[in-house]
């Protein structure tokens, strides 16, 4: 089990897994632990200035839905538009539910479509 996988299994929420296993249907039940979005960000946030986090980054696919979650919140937190362009590219195969496709949005894309 990798850190990020054992800080979202110590912030699992059961009641919460239920909800969102009714929410997104397609997403298997094994691979949905069941945490918050404010605590999904708040990892995302602490872990993009961390080394490690480019290894999370390239490697994909990742098991649970809350990886797939932070890695669009790290995408999102890129200040290069064309890293950032690049790295989505290279996630999007593995996009499988609405739910992490809606958190999609960083302002590096913000800033980019407001000059067009």
């Amino acid at each position: 089990m990798t850190n990020i996988q054992k800080q979202l299994f110590k912030l699992q929420d059961k009641q919460y897994r239920s909800f969102q296993q009714s929410l997104i249907p397609t997403v298997p039940s094994d691979r949905i632990i069941g945490v918050r979005v404010p605590d999904l960000r708040n990892i995302a946030k602490t872990f993009f200035s961390d080394a490690q986090s480019q290894l999370f980054i390239h490697s994909l696919p990742h098991y649970y839905y809350e990886e797939n979650n932070i890695h669009i919140y790290l995408i999102n937190n890129l200040k290069d538009f064309n890293t950032a362009v690049s790295e989505l590219e290279s996630f999007l195969p593995y996009i499988d539910n609405w739910a992490t496709c809606d958190n999609y949005g960083g302002k590096v894309f913000k800033k980019k479509k407001k000059k067009m």
